[in-house]
């Protein structure tokens, strides 16, 4: 279908690619009519064909070609818009492809490592290696969150719910607090953890953790 130009919602927070190639908008523009359709949601929300919609402009056409793609959220859009521009046209590169695995694993209730290499198609350890840091922090927060549910007076079964592992796991944490080291240590997270704006009361945002 056609519509309006000026009608293709643009949101940079949904939009993969870092910066936009100058070069290649040329090269369009002098040959608009050879290009094939953007993507859109129902809401026009650009998901696919950023550089397109801007030679558009750039050759001041009143409407451009869509395609019109039904999307269930904004994390399903940019999950889309991700695999789409890391398959084909000009590829992410590496540094944009790890600024998108990060926030596929932090958006809402995150998507896992696997369905990350299906996305970006990287590998398993390119995955990994992008998001060691963000596992560790995890990692603390979830020990300063079982902590902190422990001197409350929570049961190992309470925490172990909350926080998404086996009642075993929640066990070993709080062992280690038996000894100076790890009571220090935890004091510590406990701390970081009440201190983060990113933490979440939401048992699913531990879900991605090992």
């Amino acid at each position: 279908m056609t519509i309006r130009t000026s009608e293709v919602i643009f949101r940079e927070d949904l939009y993969p690619r870092i910066e936009p190639n100058a070069r290649l908008i040329q090269q369009y523009a002098e040959n608009i009519d050879n290009l094939p359709p953007i993507e859109i949601n129902q809401h026009n929300i650009l998901i696919d064909g950023y550089h397109r919609w801007t030679a558009h402009k750039k050759a001041e056409r009143e409407t451009i070609e869509v395609n019109v793609i039904q999307t269930a959220s904004d994390n399903d859009l940019l999950a889309m818009s991700i695999e789409k521009n890391a398959k084909h046209g000009m590829q992410l590169s590496s540094e944009d492809k790890k600024k998108m695995a990060v926030r596929l694993y932090n958006a809402g209730t995150g998507k896992d490592k696997a369905e990350i290499c299906k996305i970006l198609s990287i590998s398993n350890s390119t995955v990994t290696s992008y998001l060691t840091d963000i596992d560790k922090q995890l990692r603390e927060e979830r020990k300063a969150k079982i902590f902190s549910m422990y001197l409350a007076g929570y049961t190992m079964q309470e925490i172990a719910d909350t926080v998404n592992v086996e009642k075993m796991s929640v066990s070993r944490e709080i062992e280690s607090c038996n000894n100076f080291t790890g009571l220090e240590k935890s004091y510590k997270n406990l701390a970081n953890f009440q201190d983060s704006e990113m933490v979440s009361e939401n048992p699913t945002h531990y879900h991605n953790l090992p």
